[in-house]
């Protein structure tokens, strides 16, 4: 496994789009890469609390995938053109959640210091049959 710097980022706004939210985080991951799967490992801790979770992402043509284990529990599956369901357990209860994927764009390139990755998914989050939130998240990956 290599070393890498691992920035999320998520882009969420309401169905109308007049309220937007920014999230980004950027991690130390070990990645790992086989057959055009690309596997990060990285602990994200909160900052209030200092809970620690283990995340590992899973991303592919195919669709992306983010496990958590720890304070927050959940296996969430972005599949282009489909919709997954899944739990998100916290502390405070369990959220049952609809992702609804569009699509996802993996680019491989270069960075001031050597190769770098990135991958984007288009998604909705559905609580019933309504759109809650429309989503954007990018995963930029620098090899250290």
């Amino acid at each position: 496994m290599r070393e890498v710097k691992l920035t999320v980022t998520t882009r969420q706004s309401d169905p109308e789009r007049k309220e937007t939210s920014l999230l980004e985080e950027t991690y130390t991951a070990a990645y790992s890469s086989l057959g055009g799967r690309h596997e990060f490992r990285y602990t994200e801790t909160e900052p209030e609390s200092g809970a620690v979770t283990q995340t590992v992402l899973r991303a592919a043509d195919t669709g992306i995938e983010i496990e958590r284990r720890g304070n927050i529990r959940a296996l969430i599956r972005l599949v282009p053109g489909e919709d997954t369901c899944c739990s998100y357990e916290t502390p405070y209860g369990t959220i049952p959640m609809t992702f609804r994927t569009g699509k996802i764009r993996m680019m491989e390139g270069h960075s001031g210091e050597g190769t770098a990755w990135t991958a984007r998914a288009f998604y909705s989050i559905l609580q019933g049959d309504n759109e809650t939130v429309l989503c954007a998240l990018t995963l930029h990956a620098e090899f250290i």
